[in-house]
């Protein structure tokens, strides 16, 4: 870290603040800040082409993220051009396989957190 409080010379940490400020400041306006960004050109057409092919479907609220590996996973591949990362194909070979791998690696809180997804959606726990 610099003496400016800055991690890198561009100014990132900053950036990055201060972006997180403006995000917050328009929390509950979705649409106001979707303008705000388009107006003040801050969408390059790289990522408006993304965009655009995108195929986006809201997070389940159902679905609650086992660890942090999980969630950057579904955050980071929001708008790529490919199924959504959510969408299990076998779900009840999903979670018993984390289930598996987290009684393995003697997680057991994070165990317990998949037992409870697993039961409230109503999937068998298998051995």
């Amino acid at each position: 870290m610099n003496d400016k409080g800055s991690f890198s010379e561009d100014g990132n940490f900053e950036f990055r603040k201060k972006l997180i400020q403006i995000i917050k400041l328009f929390e509950k306006h979705p649409y106001m800040f979707a303008e705000f960004l388009i107006d003040n050109n801050a969408i390059n057409p790289h990522f408006k082409k993304r965009l655009l092919k995108a195929k986006i479907s809201k997070k389940d609220k159902s679905v609650n993220f086992i660890d942090l590996n999980e969630m950057m996973d579904f955050y980071e591949n929001i708008i790529t051009d490919e199924k959504n990362p959510l969408e299990i194909k076998n779900p009840s070979k999903y979670w018993n396989d984390k289930l598996k791998v987290a009684i393995g690696l003697q997680k057991y809180e994070q165990a317990a957190s998949i037992r409870d997804i697993m039961i409230k959606k109503g999937i068998a726990i298998k051995n």
